[in-house]
């Protein structure tokens, strides 16, 4: 497999258990934005870290985006809550819009972001 150029390494497998998540910072061009990181069952997953309601981090700066039961990602503003696996917002205000979603590069047991196809993708 072709490996991008640029990546920014985010994690190990072992570093991140189910049900976590681990935030991280990044430029698109001149534009610094935070992403975050997730486990869900063994596969991760990685997204913009702003509700598609208000614009707003998800988390209080606590690295917390699931619900107590850990079924879902949660605004803690406002309670939308978010399918894990594709960003999709399940309930509240933004209902049928998604997470922006991050590019990840897998190798062996290391997690990159995709730095060139997150810029092909969010450029504007």
């Amino acid at each position: 497999m072709l490996m991008s150029k640029r990546q920014l390494y985010l994690s190990s497998f072992s570093e991140i258990g189910s049900g976590q998540a681990f935030k991280f910072k990044f430029n698109i061009k001149d534009k610094k934005l935070e992403g975050f990181l997730i486990n869900e069952k063994g596969q991760f997953f990685a997204y913009i870290n702003r509700c598609r309601h208000m614009g707003i981090t998800l988390d209080w700066d606590t690295n917390d985006f699931y619900t107590v039961e850990k079924e879902a990602l949660i605004c803690k503003t406002h309670g939308a809550t978010y399918r894990p696996s594709t960003g999709e917002c399940t309930h509240g205000p933004c209902l049928g819009k998604s997470l922006y979603s991050l590019p990840l590069l897998i190798q062996s047991d290391q997690i990159f972001l995709d730095l060139e196809k997150t810029e092909e993708l969010y450029a504007d």
